[in-house]
């Protein structure tokens, strides 16, 4: 009998911790540390504009602290406070609220504090990003931004620097060339006086 009790509460533990292990995993949603005040969100990322989201696409750039799927949006700054921002500059972030992405709309103009990742800037729902609408104390804490920098294109871009490089070494190529056969020359005249006299 009392094998009996013994097999029967082996099989009612077995029961119930299998019971336990199966039982589906409690998820949770993005929860965030305190965000802090506007001097502390400023201070913790590297860029912080008020611009409009002009669009916004799923994007296959990765993202540092998450495997969330990225979405990248578009920007029209319309004034910086920190950080080199462009006039037209994008911003990555996960998709959803529940991985901490910040859900950018089309045409809405927002309040951005973003971090530099050295890939690209991220913003996440823990960020202190806000509607500029809802933005007041950050507005007010912030005070005047500077007007964002304006891309620079012609000789300035990459494209166009790595084409100086070959040019400047075709152009010291050609000034030596010159250069010896100048020498060559002279030293050609040199000799036919010399023999001359």
């Amino acid at each position: 009998m009392r094998t009996k009790w013994i097999w029967l509460m082996l099989v009612g533990a077995m029961l119930v911790s299998g019971g336990l292990l199966s039982a589906p995993q409690m998820t949770y949603a993005c929860s965030c540390a305190e965000i802090g005040d506007v001097r502390a969100a400023s201070d913790r990322n590297d860029a912080v504009f008020a611009g409009t989201a002009v669009s916004v696409k799923k994007s296959g750039l990765p993202l540092f602290q998450s495997s969330a799927e990225a979405v990248k949006t578009n920007f029209h700054v319309n004034e910086v406070w920190k950080g080199l921002v462009t006039a037209d500059i994008a911003v990555v972030s996960a998709n959803g609220s529940d991985s901490c992405g910040f859900e950018f709309k089309s045409g809405q103009r927002y309040v951005v504090y973003a971090r530099d990742t050295g890939k690209s800037l991220e913003v996440s729902l823990c960020s202190r990003t806000a509607l500029y609408s809802d933005a007041g104390e950050d507005l007010a804490a912030l005070g005047k931004g500077s007007i964002p920098t304006v891309p620079q294109t012609g000789l300035n871009n990459e494209a166009s620097s790595s084409y100086m490089i070959p040019l400047i070494l075709l152009l010291l190529t050609i000034g030596t060339i010159a250069l010896l056969y100048v020498r060559k020359k002279k030293r050609l005249k040199s000799r036919t006086s010399q023999q001359s006299s």
